[in-house]
């Protein structure tokens, strides 16, 4: 669509009226009047693949970082770490997510890790009822502790009961590797914080 005063384009969201400025880019609308409007534009960025960029070539979009972190593989050559990007601070808690696996490629002369992404996850958020981390856990077929990405619902207590999904983060496929949930599982509660 097309405002015929200004020109400008009209960007069309699920559920969402779009607020247009001349000036600003789109922007969602709040769902109620306490809550910010949210830029659109990071998100076009989450809707596009990022397996085999760089971090270097995902800093370009300016995206928030909501977590990231090196996770133990058994391989002492390769590195890797995972991390979540979204489009605002926000959108951490609640809002679109693409958790990816990055493949350390080097550190630059300042010291800076470089990494490639190998796989990646595009997941919601919507704290508490579905929060993502990374844990290490050994599962009944398991015969040692492993890195795993879960997604559950944060109890506020040290044991979550309530974990939704698990992957597998598979350094040697360099994927993610969705796994069945044990029955009656519960874990150490990665968020959880005694007296916080």
């Amino acid at each position: 669509m097309r405002d015929q005063k200004e020109n400008t384009t009209l960007q069309k969201t699920p559920n969402k009226a779009a607020v247009v400025s001349a000036t600003e880019p789109p922007v969602a609308a709040p769902e109620n009047k306490n809550e910010e409007a949210v830029p659109l534009v990071g998100n076009d960025y989450l809707d596009s693949s990022f397996i085999g960029k760089t971090t270097t070539e995902i800093a370009a979009y300016h995206l928030h970082t909501c977590m990231g972190g090196m996770i133990v593989t058994g391989d002492k050559k390769e590195k890797y770490a995972v991390a979540a990007y979204t489009s605002t601070i926000k959108q951490c808690q609640k809002g679109k997510n693409k958790i990816v696996l990055e493949k350390l490629i080097n550190h630059d002369a300042q010291g800076k890790a470089h990494f490639e992404i190998k796989d990646e996850l595009n997941l919601t958020s919507n704290y508490p009822k579905k929060c993502y981390s990374t844990v290490m856990l050994q599962l009944p077929q398991d015969g040692e502790e492993r890195s795993y990405l879960i997604a559950y619902e944060d109890n506020n207590e040290p044991v979550l009961k309530n974990v939704h999904q698990i992957w597998e983060i598979n350094a040697a496929t360099g994927k993610f590797i969705k796994m069945k949930v044990p029955e009656n599982f519960s874990c150490n509660n990665p968020g959880y914080a005694d007296g916080l």
